[in-house]
């Protein structure tokens, strides 16, 4: 049984949106409808312990059909007709189709639109009324400026627990759990690895068993998904201690940014400390960005930002806002802004391969090269992600005035992780001329194939070199390795390279037959 048209067999039926009767003959749709008061009696059979079926009244009643004049249905039921509309009917039923579809579209239409205002109207909103006490404002001030102050946060949570606020609640358990892990015993000196192993075991095993914790935590995860804002199922939310600590927007979200001014006055939101916003590259968020400026909590350190570059220098003004901002990073088509200034940023991102460096025939343009050095005293750090697999962003950076001051660089995999690029020693021996005499304090590199000797010399440019062991490569010169999931079988002399396989001789194991391009084989020097 579906929702159906049909001719009506008497006069007798009403339609029940106008209250009319519908005339013999008259087409009318038939909604298939269930009501807990209307409708034959439904029965369920059961069995008794002795064997014996009988039958008891169910919950709910057999569905019925009630009645619509089709324009009725147009207009207040749209998606009920629509889904008749579907199902085998009498096509002479329908006078003039062709209007009646362009009634239905408009009424779908109208329909959507009113769910997608109401669910707007709701994200945003706190479900318990916001506290407002003029002893909050300095705590949470003191908060903005030190996130881990724990007396602070413990003070908030009594005060807010004197007005009845869950919010009071859900600081006081989440302390409670702090001081709990940090009851547990720690690890005794000396101990063996496996009796390290088997005491973080153990020591997770009595978590489990914990009904104490267990309790604590189960009521936590009820107050977070009571007190979060209510948001798209494709953005993300991560709880610090009684407030969101970071929350991350998808593209949904991102692009109605200018109906959700009221998620930034949210009471969980008052100290957040981490936002990405996926904002599309085709439109202006100009006028959006303004109100960013004004709205955004001043306690946010780090901003994630896509979207297209504006003439009117619009980023800049969400950046001055932020007093305490100390990480910038710039998503995908947005590249550096000149007029970007800022006393306290420390670290500069870019991702995307159509940001940072992109191709334009011969030439390269370095977003981070258009950012002033003047207008950003404090920068040291640089992260690139998503690159452009073809482009070497080490070489790119090396181009930079941006050097001379950098002491963190951390280059991420690039946009096509299957043809991982890789560093070479023209790159290296740029970057030892762009740096002169200075050293890097930190270099790090995931996800990017580097060979034994590239290693060796980038390690000369820095004083701390990160570098997984899988990103480093086998090269012709390479003579010896090791084996990442079996370190017990020691330091392998490779013994013959044909057709794209290696035969590797371990001590103690023999020789053993691998790919070249095995991950887990790491070049070993001398």
């Amino acid at each position: 049984m579906s929702h159906r048209i049909e001719a009506a067999k008497s006069g007798r039926s009403t339609c029940v949106t106008c209250g009319e009767k519908i005339a013999k003959g008259d087409a009318r749709v038939a909604e298939l409808y269930q009501d807990s008061q209307r409708g034959p009696m439904r029965f369920e059979e059961r069995r008794s312990s002795g064997g014996d079926y009988y039958r008891v009244s169910a919950d709910d009643r057999e569905a019925i059909h009630r009645y619509h004049h089709v324009p009725c249905a147009a207009s207040h039921h749209p998606a009920v007709l629509a889904s008749a509309l579907r199902a085998p009917h009498d096509p002479a039923l329908i006078a003039d189709r062709a209007a009646l579809d362009r009634q239905l579209a408009d009424a779908l239409e109208a329909e959507r639109k009113q769910r997608v205002e109401a669910a707007s109207a709701r994200i945003g909103v706190p479900r318990e009324p916001t506290v407002t006490d003029p002893r909050l404002e300095p705590l949470l001030a003191r908060v903005a400026e030190t996130p881990d102050d724990l007396e602070a946060l413990a003070i908030i949570g009594d005060l807010l627990s004197e007005h009845g606020a869950p919010q009071g609640e859900l600081i006081s358990l989440q302390l409670a759990l702090r001081e709990l892990k940090a009851e547990r015993a720690p690890d005794t000196p000396g101990r063996t690895l496996r009796g390290q192993q088997l005491a973080v075991r153990a020591s997770r095993d009595r978590e489990t068993v914990d009904p104490k914790r267990a309790q604590l935590l189960q009521r936590r995860d009820e107050l977070m998904a009571s007190l979060a804002p209510r948001l798209h199922s494709a953005d993300r939310t991560s709880w610090g201690i009684g407030f969101v600590h970071r929350l991350e927007l998808g593209d949904k979200s991102s692009g109605r940014l200018a109906d959700l001014m009221n998620l930034w006055r949210h009471p969980t939101m008052r100290v957040l400390s981490e936002l990405r916003l996926d904002l599309g590259a085709s439109t202006d968020h100009a006028p959006t960005f303004r109100q960013l400026a004004v709205e955004l909590p001043r306690s946010l350190r780090r901003l994630e930002i896509g979207g297209r570059e504006s003439s009117e220098h619009v980023l800049a003004e969400v950046v001055a806002a932020l007093p305490r901002l100390t990480h910038l990073v710039l998503i995908s088509a947005r590249g550096g802004d000149p007029s970007i200034a800022h006393p306290t940023l420390t670290d500069v991102g870019f991702e995307g391969d159509r940001n940072v460096l992109v191709t334009h025939g011969d030439a390269q343009a370095d977003a981070i090269a258009t950012l002033s050095l003047d207008a950003l005293p404090a920068v040291r750090g640089v992260t690139v992600r998503d690159w452009h697999h073809r482009v070497d962003p080490l070489a790119a950076l090396a181009r930079t005035p941006w050097l001379a001051r950098l002491d963190r660089i951390h280059i991420g995999p690039s946009s096509r992780t299957h043809e991982r690029s890789s560093v070479t020693l023209e790159t290296v021996a740029a970057l030892r001329d762009a740096l002169g005499d200075r050293k890097l304090a930190r270099l790090e590199l995931t996800g990017v194939a580097i060979t034994l000797p590239v290693r060796a010399a980038l390690a000369e440019l820095c004083a701390e070199l990160v570098c997984p062991a899988a990103s480093v490569t086998l090269d012709a010169e390479t003579t010896h390795v090791t084996h990442a999931n079996k370190p017990e079988w020691g330091r392998g002399e490779i013994v013959k390279r044909n057709a794209g396989k290696l035969e590797i001789k371990f001590p103690g194991v023999g020789v053993k037959v691998f790919k070249a391009d095995a991950p887990f084989l790491v070049p070993s020097g001398d």
